[in-house]
């Protein structure tokens, strides 16, 4: 009775979220009202941004912090922006897991933004430089462990940071804490990551708890938002997702 009970619920539950995708267009924005609402491609991106909220929410995982990384240089070569990933994700893992415990376990999606191309001189002449690239890193979030508990690698980092031995439970305390897992990853990239500049640009994380809101998406829904804002169409998912460094987001595995 239980399993009939469980399988016809599930299926309400299907019925339902069909039937509100039918009348409103999409289930998790909370202002949807746009001038672009019934352009092709905005419901291509409404649907996408869905089925990504929706992967994560069947994952029982959140996002709860966005690294965005500037080069300090011009990169617009995709294939070297997939090595780098490749190596942020070796990064954090030796500093947050580096036993690969799965209680540490990180999940991690990558998703690539080009910028603009550039009208520029070169040698007297005048050419169109393709845009370079930024990324985007949605991380989960840190189990409390990694302070009450620290590894050798946090603390480590937490001593050249505060120049002196440090209680991390205090300073979490006494900083919160988002800023002190944003310093502890600020430094390690900028230490182990020869591509990551010492720039205040370089470097930006923000976490759920002070993200308000991306076209009408909030908490770590808006940060999946803001990630997303430009796939709208197949080209445009295949260049900006990095499946080959991310946790199974739009691909299974």
């Amino acid at each position: 009775m239980d399993l009939v009970y469980l399988m016809k619920s599930q299926n309400h539950r299907t019925k339902y979220r069909e039937w509100i995708k039918r009348k409103e267009g999409c289930i998790y924005r909370i202002n949807h009202n746009d001038r672009y609402e019934d352009r092709n491609w905005k419901q291509n991106l409404t649907a996408m941004r869905e089925k990504i909220i929706d992967q994560y929410i069947e994952k029982n995982i959140e996002p709860a912090y966005m690294i965005t990384r500037n080069y300090y240089y011009h990169q617009d070569d995709r294939t070297k922006v997939i090595d780098d990933n490749k190596r942020v994700n070796v990064v954090l893992d030796d500093l947050f897991n580096p036993r690969n415990r799965n209680e540490y376990q990180l999940d991690k999606d990558h998703f690539i933004e080009r910028h603009q191309d550039q009208l520029i001189e070169d040698k007297g002449e005048y050419r169109v430089r393709r845009g370079g690239f930024h990324i985007h890193t949605l991380i989960t979030e840190l189990d409390d462990k990694i302070f009450t508990r620290p590894n050798r690698n946090i603390r480590k980092s937490l001593n050249h940071l505060y120049k002196k031995e440090v209680i991390p439970t205090q300073l979490v305390e006494e900083e919160g804490k988002t800023e002190i897992v944003r310093k502890l990853i600020t430094h390690n990239l900028i230490r182990r990551c020869g591509f990551v500049g010492t720039g205040k640009k370089c470097i930006d994380i923000v976490d759920t708890q002070n993200y308000k809101e991306f076209d009408g998406y909030t908490g770590w829904k808006g940060l999946v938002s803001y990630c997303t804002k430009n796939m709208y169409n197949t080209t445009n998912i295949v260049e900006i997702y990095d499946h080959q460094n991310s946790n199974s987001l739009l691909v299974s595995k």
